[in-house]
């Protein structure tokens, strides 16, 4: 049996625009890569989410190609939202740095919810203009709860963050 997420990320190389030259210092070539990764995620459209998290609407299925990876890294960040919680906090701010279609953040905001945090601020940012029109989408209805301030926007990892340091609880970049 083919899987097809597989066979999906086949089609996305295969069909990317050729590499843009910027300049040529020496006898290196250098390409702007920020522009081509954002294509990739671009085209790749509805379908990465699938792809990379399962099905949209079971956040916490773990059943994908990284799996068992997933669940380890949502243990960690799982047990450090019911430590701060533990610790008397009742807000909590959260970044994910690259968050594609926003799947990482959705889990974090629904735990949080769950533990009881009543002030949530929870900011993602990709540089792919398709994956933020996603993650917004499939964030709508928690981003209208009370207490949630829930973001996405298009931006450069390579840029600066606006966030002050150590402003952020739990930061994440996948």
């Amino acid at each position: 049996m083919v899987d097809r997420n597989l066979g999906l990320s086949r089609v996305w190389a295969t069909n990317l625009p050729p590499p843009r030259r910027v300049h040529q210092a020496g006898s290196a070539l250098h390409y702007d890569e920020t522009e081509d990764v954002a294509a990739i995620y671009n085209q790749a459209g509805d379908d990465y989410a699938v792809y990379a998290d399962g099905d949209p609407t079971r956040l916490f299925a773990f059943d994908r190609l990284h799996g068992y990876a997933d669940q380890r890294l949502w243990a960690l960040l799982e047990t450090k939202l019911a430590d701060l919680r533990a610790s008397g906090a009742r807000s909590v701010t959260l970044l994910d740095a690259g968050c594609g279609p926003g799947t990482w953040l959705r889990r974090l905001v629904t735990r949080a919810r769950a533990f009881g945090f009543t002030r949530i601020t929870a900011r993602g940012f990709d540089i792919a203009q398709e994956q933020i029109q996603q993650a917004r989408f499939l964030a709508r209805n928690l981003a209208s709860l009370p207490g949630v301030n829930f973001t996405f926007e298009v931006a450069d990892l390579t840029d600066p963050l606006p966030e002050a340091d150590a402003s952020i609880d739990i930061t994440i970049c996948l």
